[in-house]
């Protein structure tokens, strides 16, 4: 998979709430930089994807360009 699919398949899978594929995109030592600080590691990453009470099921990641 080329960079740009890995990018089209994580906003695909977070947009659509596919967990598992959403995972699959990411490299075992991810870091997210969140508003609360850096997030390491596939189950972080997951937390942070579901997490409650201030869940992101609602939010979407729109895309128009990959450059």
């Amino acid at each position: 998979m080329t960079g740009e699919e890995t990018v089209r398949e994580f906003v695909r899978a977070f947009n659509e709430r596919d967990l598992d594929a959403f995972e699959a995109t990411l490299d075992p030592e991810v870091q997210l930089h969140s508003m609360k600080g850096i997030r390491e590691g596939i189950p972080a990453a997951r937390a942070w994807a579901t997490r409650e009470p201030v869940s992101y099921t609602h939010l979407t990641l729109p895309t128009s360009e990959l450059v």
